[in-house]
């Protein structure tokens, strides 16, 4: 019984060192804070670096906005720049 019980401790602390070490900023600040970060960046594109702000949207955007920000990419930072 104590072999059993050694193990299965050895395998506890050897999960919570792997999900320490893996563990993202993200789930931390929490899904508001990064939404509101998210949507900072999208609606505060500065026109003289219009094509980093676009570029860091595509990078935080997932699914069919994605898609539909991939096509507009380009009229977007042409009407920033402007």
């Amino acid at each position: 019984m104590p072999g059993v019980f050694g193990i299965t401790l050895v395998a506890l602390l050897a999960a919570s060192a792997i999900l320490w070490l893996r563990h993202d900023e993200e789930v931390d600040r929490g899904p508001v804070a990064v939404a509101t970060e998210r949507a900072v960046s999208f609606f505060s594109l500065d026109h003289r670096h219009a094509r980093d702000g676009v570029d860091k949207m595509l990078s935080l955007a997932t699914g069919k906005f994605n898609e539909e920000y991939v096509a507009e990419a380009d009229q977007i930072v042409a009407v920033v720049e402007k």
